[in-house]
């Protein structure tokens, strides 16, 4: 298991969090949960709630939309560590829209929707610095479009 200085090292590195200070770092690693799946396990299905943000420590995930089976999958993108994915359901309540299975074994950070809405009630900058990368990397997909 990881330290919870282990865990704030960690997401201080991860993009979506590399602008908050210290004590914001350390509340998140405290909520967070440590996930370890073994190759081929799944992480989430298509379909099923979101209730929760997934950080890679280690491994690989493969998110792909339509059979699980690893013959049949059309994978859309692989996340590797310090990835993120899931973030969307910490502020909606909509379905997952595509399966995640671990490609390799793989060690996950995962932040639960509703802990994580408790800590931005309390820490409100946390939330601000959020929403800022997320509008930065939504201004930039739209770049592509």
């Amino acid at each position: 298991m990881l330290s919870t200085i282990a865990k704030t090292i960690h997401l201080r590195k991860v993009p979506l969090f590399e602008t908050l200070i210290g004590e914001e770092l350390l509340a998140l690693s405290n909520i967070s949960q440590q996930f370890d799946f073994k190759k081929n396990d799944t992480v989430f299905l298509e379909s099923t709630a979101g209730t929760g943000l997934f950080v890679i420590v280690s491994g690989k995930v493969a998110v792909f939309k339509g059979e699980v089976k690893a013959e049949n999958r059309k994978v859309i993108h692989y996340f590797m560590p310090l990835d993120y994915f899931g973030e969307m359901s910490l502020f909606d309540d909509i379905a997952r829209s595509l399966n995640a299975v671990a490609e390799e074994d793989t060690t996950c950070l995962f932040i639960p929707k509703e802990a994580f809405l408790d800590l931005i009630y309390e820490v409100p900058s946390i939330a601000l610095s959020i929403i800022r990368i997320l509008s930065k990397r939504l201004s930039q997909a739209n770049l592509k479009l």
